[in-house]
């Protein structure tokens, strides 16, 4: 509580609250009102952003806890897509990741610093596919599918991580392939051992490459493993090595031939 004297032939005098921690709040006080009338709150320190199509178009806007003090910090340019604009705060709400088609027909990826006056970066761009994955301290982690890239070239999928505070971008992870054009490239070598169940040696070992762009290429890769039944007793197993796009590790058994 705390007493203050205004001019006496005041019925009402403005004032302004500020003490650390908190938003600094502006009241009218009443000359001789009760404690009711002269009670006020006060809301902690803090800003709050969010996206908001309340003009007519995808804007990032920045408010008070209390939702006081609305702000517009990027104007929406009317290109963006509802269903794909993202906005991804960091634990201690530093910096902010946007995902925005702010212009032509692919998203940007974009940094946002509310540490300095809310400062725009761009942090990946292109003909490509963003998805935000998620902060990790300062580290802005997210997944870009190139579309300028072949399924049968290396890197069109890559995880990324870019760090806030430097401004670099460290390649975390990405596909692997060869091949030379849409009709030959290979996602994964995959080894088929095929072992004497009495003995445990190795007969035979044979690389195999999956032509995994192709439909049904499971039962291509099938129909040559039959051409093995013969050597007995067919205990086959077909081992991943390699991308994701290969067959899980199964077993096959078939009858001695």
């Amino acid at each position: 509580m705390a007493n203050l004297v205004i001019p006496s032939d005041a019925t009402v005098q403005a004032a302004t609250i500020t003490t650390s921690g908190y938003n600094t709040a502006r009241v009218n006080i009443t000359a001789a009102g009760d404690l009711a009338k002269n009670t006020f709150a006060v809301t902690p320190a803090g800003r709050l952003y969010f996206l908001s199509n309340l003009s007519g178009k995808i804007d990032v806007v920045k408010t008070n806890l209390d939702g006081t003090d609305r702000q517009t910090v990027l104007a929406g340019t009317g290109n963006e897509d509802s269903g794909s604009t993202s906005l991804l705060a960091s634990r201690d709400w530093k910096y902010l990741a946007l995902l925005s088609r702010r212009s032509g027909d692919n998203a940007s990826v974009y940094l946002i610093d509310t540490t300095n006056n809310d400062k725009l970066t761009t942090i990946d761009q292109g003909n490509a596919d963003f998805s935000l994955v998620g902060w990790s301290g300062d580290n802005f982690v997210y997944q870009v599918t190139r579309n300028t890239i072949s399924n049968w070239q290396a890197g069109q999928q890559a995880l990324k991580s870019f760090d806030a505070t430097s401004g670099e971008t460290l390649l975390l992870d990405q596909t692997q392939a060869s091949g030379t054009d849409q009709s030959n490239w290979m996602g994964a070598a995959v080894r088929l051992a095929i072992s004497d169940g009495q003995s445990g040696s190795v007969r035979q070992e044979l690389e195999l490459q999956l032509q995994l762009c192709r439909p049904g290429f499971r039962e291509a890769g099938r129909a040559r493993l039959d051409r093995c039944r013969r050597v007995e007793p067919q205990d086959r197993q077909i081992i991943r090595r390699g991308s994701g796009h290969a067959d899980r590790l199964h077993r096959h058994r078939h009858p001695a031939v």
